[in-house]
């Protein structure tokens, strides 16, 4: 995984129809092609969605590094709650839960699921 991650911006080129994800430098990270001079039905539509995923992604290495720096939190209460993993009361599933879901989210992000 690129160690270079965020923060990212969204760049819209209305000439081209393209969104572009750019880093700090203004390196292109990715690129969501328009409609390549077809006008759908819908073109606004179209084009609010595409920038939506664009915004998501943008957002995503900042995001990846908020879950991980949840996770430490996560695991670190639990930890000193409850003692080790096999210990942990199922009164408390709630916090086990959300702990699974930001360990698959990280490991899903990282290409390790």
């Amino acid at each position: 995984m690129n160690e270079k991650l965020g923060p990212w911006t969204v760049r819209a080129d209305m000439r081209t129809d393209e969104l572009m994800i750019l880093d700090d430098g203004g390196q292109r990270m990715a690129r969501i092609c328009g409609s390549d001079g077809y006008e759908p039905d819908n073109w606004e539509a179209s084009f609010n969605e595409r920038l939506s995923i664009a915004r998501l992604m943008a957002a995503a290495p900042e995001m990846l590094a908020a879950c991980e720096q949840a996770v430490l939190i996560f695991w670190n209460m639990l930890l000193e709650n409850y003692g080790e993993p096999d210990e942990w009361p199922l009164y408390d599933a709630q916090s086990i839960v959300v702990y699974e879901q930001l360990r698959a989210v990280i490991a899903k992000a990282k290409g390790e699921s």
